[in-house]
């Protein structure tokens, strides 16, 4: 029997402080001991970024919280009320599962609170989807936006009005964001939430078990790199810099630590996946692929744009709020590994801004 709890309140301050380029957050409700109990890995991008996720339930108080890329924070979430409740849903497993599965039932008009943020455009990826009975729907409604139902049936992928609902905003500094749940029919569920704050860049498809797969040849590069290469045993690395906004773009993509003079490929995706074996390396950018460049690399590095060449938000077709992957494919000698020619840096993700 599931059973309703009217009125709880969760509070999350988030202070601006943790990585110079995020304020994004990634929230699991976590029952112990029940079906789903556990976090999902930080592979798990969900509908919204991959990273590190924190375990909150009814009875959290002021639990400190960790940004995606690990890092501690001033921000805690408060959950003053409330019952807790988990169903082994067959049509989730895996870190799916881990998320969909348990939940807290706030009931009436329940809230929570998302304070003291630094000014930007935010998503806010509710879910609130019932994994015990595909006709219990919630609703969600974020500082005041009309509601939205969530509910149905899980086929396997995030879908909004089914596992959650999205809600664009701007937030002023020192401002907050107010998540407001609601019966839609029968009961109301919050299985967990990801607040992003766009033009985040997050690194990926780094090497490792904790990142969804080690390297083919059984060492890893170092953290937030590739997979080892012929010129460098840490790996390649993609890094970014500027801003990746739709209309004032400075956001460039630079490879290091690749061999001297070899060719690469700067790449983007629509989406990013779990990190799989691909040549020596790591792929995980997938979806609608585009080809943003070719270089020869001089000293192992290269970068794009360079002078007067499109900028990457008219040569990828980046769209405001869109969150997109970058990885670069780099020629290296075929005897170095495996009897592949190739091999990958990092991933990243970032979100776009308007």
């Amino acid at each position: 029997m599931r059973i309703s709890t009217i009125g709880s309140l969760c509070v999350v301050l988030a202070a601006s402080i943790g990585h110079a380029r995020a304020q994004s957050f990634n929230i699991d409700v976590d029952v112990p001991g029940q079906p789903g109990a556990g976090l999902p890995s930080s592979g798990l991008a969900a509908a919204g970024l991959p990273g590190v996720w924190n375990a909150v339930s009814f009875n959290s108080t002021a639990l400190a919280l960790i940004d995606v890329h690990g890092a501690t924070t001033s921000a805690t979430f408060t959950n003053t009320g409330g019952g807790v409740f988990s169903f082994d849903n067959p049509n989730t497993s895996g870190d799916d599962g881990l998320l969909l599965d348990d939940v807290i039932d706030p009931g009436l008009a329940a809230h929570c609170t998302i304070a003291h943020l630094v000014a930007g455009t935010y998503t806010v990826l509710t879910y609130a989807w019932a994994p015990d009975n595909a006709v219990f729907l919630t609703g969600v409604s974020v500082n005041g936006s009309p509601v939205s139902s969530v509910g149905g049936i899980f086929s396997g992928s995030y879908v909004v009005g089914i596992t959650h609902a999205r809600n664009d905003l701007v937030v002023p500094a020192g401002g907050s964001i107010t998540i407001t749940f609601s019966i839609v029919n029968a009961f109301s569920s919050f299985n967990g939430v990801q607040i992003l704050r766009q033009g985040d860049i997050t690194t990926s498809c780094e090497s490792g078990p904790a990142f969804g797969a080690s390297c083919p040849c059984g060492t890893n590069g170092g953290p937030g790199r590739g997979c080892p290469n012929s010129a460098d045993a840490t790996g390649a690395v993609l890094t970014a810099s500027g801003v990746a906004s739709f209309v004032a773009d400075t956001f460039s993509l630079a490879g290091a630590s690749m061999p001297a003079t070899g060719t690469c490929l700067y790449f983007q995706g629509t989406h990013l996946t779990s990190a799989a074996t691909f040549g020596d390396g790591l792929s995980c950018v997938a979806g609608t692929m585009t080809r943003l460049a070719v270089r020869t690399n001089t000293g192992g590095a290269s970068a794009y744009p360079v002078g007067a060449e499109p900028r990457i938000s008219l040569r990828g077709g980046a769209t405001p709020g869109a969150l997109l992957g970058y990885q670069v494919l780099y020629r290296d000698a075929p005897s170095f590994c495996t009897s592949a020619t190739f091999n990958l840096t990092n991933g990243l993700r970032v979100t776009w801004v308007p």
